[in-house]
């Protein structure tokens, strides 16, 4: 069999890494303000939120016991560990009355992007919650709150994803934003936020829904 030598193997390598650089995420032209100017019309529609979930040390500690069990243990223990987060989260949201953040969110950003940003396109928001392949003939903003956390001492974690798509469903870019009460240090006490009837709490995620939107335009700037 014949002897290929690495120097034969040069322009391919060559024509490989080259691809590789021109596919990277971070090596990629960002979407911005000169591509919304090219649109016409921009429907923005919200996904199901994920539910508040609690976390405390209870919590926690079913997540760790089951790890510490090995495989089976881990699944049982981290489902034993939502389903309490869940519940727990749950008598929050009801004793509160919290509204559904996703759609806060919603508003909030329909309000910003159309009196603050004069490169945004004209924009109509979709009533009620859609699904992934939702489409129509504008292009399409999904936002989805993909997880939405509180612990006593550390406040609200938000994880919002957004994806801007095409009518015909190519998706132009997704971008990921986390709010984090603690990093803007604001109330993190759960007694503080859910006394009066959550009162501080739906300051907070009034805060955190003014955060998110800001950071969608900033990304976008």
């Amino acid at each position: 069999m014949k002897k290929i030598s690495p120097a034969n193997f040069t322009i391919p390598l060559t024509i490989l890494i080259s691809l590789s650089l021109a596919i990277l995420p971070g090596c990629a032209k960002k979407f911005g303000q000169d591509n919304l100017r090219e649109i016409n019309s921009i429907t923005l529609a919200r996904l199901e939120s994920g539910p508040l979930l609690r976390v405390s040390f209870v919590t926690g500690a079913l997540a760790g016991m089951g790890v510490i069990l090995g495989e089976l243990g881990a699944g049982a223990g981290i489902g034993s560990s939502y389903l309490l987060m869940k519940k727990n989260g749950e008598k929050i949201q009801t004793y509160c009355k919290l509204p559904d953040f996703g759609e806060l969110l919603a508003e909030r950003m329909f309000l910003k992007l159309s009196g603050e940003t004069g490169y945004w396109p004209n924009m109509v928001v979709e009533d009620g919650i859609v699904d992934n392949d939702f489409s129509n003939d504008n292009h399409i903003l999904l936002v989805k709150v993909k997880s939405i956390h509180v612990k006593d001492g550390e406040g609200l974690a938000i994880d919002v994803e957004t994806t801007l798509k095409e009518p015909n469903n190519q998706v132009l870019f997704k971008k990921t934003f986390r709010y984090l009460s603690k990093y803007y240090d604001r109330e993190d006490n759960l007694y503080s936020l859910t006394k009066q009837r959550g009162k501080q709490f739906k300051i907070e995620y009034d805060y955190a829904a003014e955060t998110i939107s800001q950071d969608f335009i900033d990304y976008l700037n």
